[in-house]
């Protein structure tokens, strides 16, 4: 490939590339001033070096460097003014009184409504003055009042506002950091006689209607729809996945269909293409560019409906582009057009670029303008449908191999009947929208009711069958490949390969540059660098079962104590998900409720000794022990004498205890003078 007639034809990835380095360096170094003064540093260096050496150096080649580190600078001064975390949040601490409004969907869950809030105003002194900008994300207590709330709708509050947890375990969901990539870095829990609604509407008027208009047309889907098509129906047409029952999304997980759920490019370009077939009558003239505004509009207000998610503005932004230079009779690379959309959306939504949905919608796309046509040219058929199945097959597998790196990293699992998955779900997904649309969108007048029948008994007809399909897909033998754990490094090794072995597939030549990248990219990923594991105790945090880890090098072993059928069939869910390579029962209740063991179990790591204690420990027995570590489990009152021992270094307090028998347990240890680990609060105890 010859990279410069490449970027020549591309040349805003000269300005993307450094953009998107600029933006990744400045979060992860996450210091306000190192990489600004890193740029600076380096511009002056370029200077001097083009002073001493003008006569030996290419002027225009010092120039283009001096850009592209200009523009890394810019991507971490977009960091610096788009992100709280770079500013003091006067919001966290004590108790105060906060003005603020919600601006974001609120999702009704069985305690709490969650949502965020864009704060307005906070208590100083003794009054609601002054004002800061910025986010948080709100929990209030479910009630007939807060179930009634709106995007924009303005509340007066007092609550106490603190950081973001890490994950308690290693392996969990890291909610700090997902949220942080939406600019919230606090959160607060409100019960209902601490918040009163002002009756302001705030925020801007496009996403205030557009969630009024949400509301209207999720009403629509629950008058016309079936109860088992309502959740499907909700997520597809207006991105809302909070209706879906678990086995549902299981099943289409199981299937490889999750893409069809998330609103994205695909339904993006659908309702393009549905738009721009109910507008054909304006395309001549001088009314295609009345077309041209209604098409871009209709595709913002979609974007709207459905959450502005980075993979539905990415999609939006690049149809209005393909549009308006359709109409303008210009047509650009694909590659400049991406890459253009990619520096429209980090200059307003920086951290987007760390999220799962950026990084699979922009892999997808340059997987198929890259893949597509090639893969498509293998094979050749004269029926129209089987060359139409092949060409969808093409798509699914260019986008597969572009995301393939990423999805492996972020699910650990790849569905294996996804080819078969996407020669269902894609027509179907075409019929569901064409369908679901005009039934939610169009009013509910009297004659357009019952004519809106016969269509939505078809619609929830179709969903139902897609489920039962997928449903029986999910069960087929080797649906899914799960446990696949890769680090980043294997992300960028997977992607190079990738590179490589395309290029040489298009190119038809094998040289040894291809031959000695793809060998130590491939010896790379069979050995990676510091596979072994660190010695480690591990007490994890869970809720409803003790968990224990030890490693040692490569071998771990995994001790669980789990007292109900329930919370069984989870850890052998956390057990196959970590492929560990040891188990072993720590504890099991038989059917008369009895313990399976009388000793207390002590864990012995290097030259420390942990004692469990739990509802089946003997107290005579707990007594006989020496240890430096005591784990507490089920909530167990302890004596004094066992918190008294000199070899005592800590008291560790797994999930399984309740919050009140934690207070009780820190007073005690306070009064004693013993350090305790509180795994809620601090997530798991690792001892090396």
């Amino acid at each position: 490939m010859d990279v410069r007639a490449f970027v020549s034809k591309a040349p805003l990835l000269r300005i993307c590339l450094p953009l998107m380095l600029g933006i990744f360096v400045q979060w992860q170094l996450r210091d306000q001033y190192l990489l600004p003064l890193a740029v600076v540093r380096a511009q002056v260096a370029i200077a001097l070096v083009a002073g001493l050496m003008i006569r030996h150096l290419r002027l225009a080649s010092l120039v283009g460097l001096s850009f592209q580190i200009a523009i890394c600078g810019m991507g971490a001064m977009i960091v610096q003014q788009g992100s709280d975390y770079f500013s003091d949040c006067h919001h966290l601490g004590a108790d105060k009184a906060v003005l603020a409004f919600i601006s974001s969907p609120p999702k009704i869950g069985d305690r709490f409504l969650r949502c965020q809030i864009e704060l307005q105003g906070l208590q100083i002194g003794d009054s609601l003055a002054g004002s800061y900008a910025g986010k948080a994300s709100l929990f209030l207590e479910r009630d007939q009042r807060s179930e009634q709330l709106r995007y924009g709708d303005q509340l007066v509050l007092r609550a106490r506002f603190d950081s973001l947890r890490a994950p308690a375990n290693h392996y969990d969901f890291d909610f700090r950091a997902w949220q942080a990539y939406q600019n919230v870095f606090s959160q607060a829990f409100v019960k209902s006689d601490q918040w009163a609604a002002t009756g302001i509407r705030c925020g801007s008027w496009l996403h205030r209607t557009s969630a009024d208009f949400k509301q209207l047309l999720a009403m629509r889907v629950e008058r016309y729809l079936s109860p088992a098509a309502q959740g499907i129906a909700m997520a597809m047409l207006l991105g809302d996945k909070s209706s879906l029952e678990q086995q549902t999304y299981q099943d289409y997980s199981a299937a490889g269909a999750m893409h069809v759920l998330a609103v994205s490019g695909l339904h993006v370009g659908f309702v393009a293409m549905l738009l721009g077939g109910l507008l054909t009558f304006l395309d001549r003239g001088r009314w295609r560019y009345l077309r041209l505004l209604l098409l871009i509009s209709g595709l913002v207000f979609f974007a709207c409906i459905t959450g502005s998610t980075p993979s539905v503005m990415r999609a939006t932004l690049m149809f209005s582009m393909l549009s308006i230079g359709i109409v303008l009779n210009r047509f650009s690379n694909s590659y400049n057009t991406l890459a253009f959309t990619a520096i429209m959306l980090l200059i307003f939504r920086p951290l987007d670029m760390m999220q799962a949905g950026f990084q699979l919608s922009f892999a997808a796309v340059l997987g198929i303008v890259s893949l597509q046509k090639p893969i498509a040219s293998i094979l050749t058929f004269t029926q129209p449908l089987m060359r139409w199945l092949w060409n969808v097959s093409s798509v699914s597998i260019a986008a597969q191999l572009g995301t393939l790196p990423i999805v492996i990293y972020y699910f650990h699992q790849i569905p294996s009947y996804s080819l078969i998955t996407n020669c269902i779900v894609i027509p179907a997904s075409a019929a569901i929208l064409a369908i679901g649309l005009p039934i939610i969108v169009l009013p509910d007048w009297w004659l357009l009711v019952a004519l809106k029948q016969l269509p939505a008994k078809l619609l929830s007809y179709l969903i139902e069958t897609q489920n039962a399909a997928l449903a029986q897909l999910s069960l087929l033998p080797g649906s899914t490949l799960s446990g696949m754990f890769i680090e980043p490094y294997a992300v960028a090794l997977l992607y190079l390969l990738l590179f490589v072995l395309a290029h040489v597939w298009l190119k038809r030549s094998l040289n040894l540059t291809a031959i000695g990248i793809c060998s130590i990219a491939v010896l790379l990923l069979i050995f990676p660098p510091n596979n072994s594991r660190h010695d480690q105790l591990v007490v994890h945090h869970h809720r409803e079962f003790s968990l224990i880890e030890v490693q040692h090098s490569s071998e771990s072993h995994f001790y669980y104590s789990a007292k109900d059928s329930s919370s069984y069939s989870k850890v052998m869910e956390l057990r196959k998900s970590l492929e560990y390579d040891s188990w072993s029962m720590l504890q099991l209740p038989d059917q008369s409720g009895n313990s399976t063991y009388w000793n207390p179990p002590i864990f012995t790591f290097q030259d420390y000794r942990l004692l469990v204690v739990d509802s089946y420990s003997a107290k005579e027995a707990l007594l006989e022990q020496s240890y430096n570590f005591l784990l507490v489990c089920d909530g167990m009152e302890i004596e004094d004498e066992l918190l008294s021992r000199p070899t005592l270094s800590a008291v560790i307090v797994d999930g399984t205890n309740s919050y009140r028998s934690v207070l009780k347990l820190k007073k005690q240890c306070e009064r004693l003078g013993v350090p305790i680990y509180e795994t809620r609060s601090k997530g798991e105890f690792v001892l090396k």
